[in-house]
């Protein structure tokens, strides 16, 4: 998995007629094109009115993606050994979404 490169506030976005519905729209960061996913349309949840805490996750796949999220708070490291498969706990609606979890006590939060 690709680590997060950078955590921005919800940019504007220009939709896209015809888009697939996890898409928002494309926003221009630093003179590159970043498309918008909603995580909550890609999971099934309701619609969330954005707001200040609103945030979008650029991680790079060889094409930085930003996603949505209502909210961070508190970006940590994982040992790649503490990342292990979601199968026993994933949505059956949602099962290529996260293919990779990590499990973390309170202690290490």
């Amino acid at each position: 998995m690709a680590p997060v490169q950078e955590i921005i506030r919800m940019p504007d976005v220009v939709r896209v007629p015809l888009a697939p519905i996890a898409l928002d729209g494309l926003s221009n960061l630093r003179g590159k094109v970043l498309p918008i996913i909603s995580l909550r349309r890609i999971l099934g949840f309701s619609e969330h009115e954005h707001d200040d805490s609103t945030r979008a996750l650029v991680i790079d796949f060889g094409q930085p993606l930003g996603f949505v999220v209502d909210r961070v708070a508190s970006v940590v490291g994982v040992e790649s050994a503490r990342i292990e498969g979601v199968e026993a706990f994933a949505a059956p609606s949602t099962p290529n979404c996260c293919p990779e979890s990590s499990r973390m006590s309170a202690a290490t939060r």
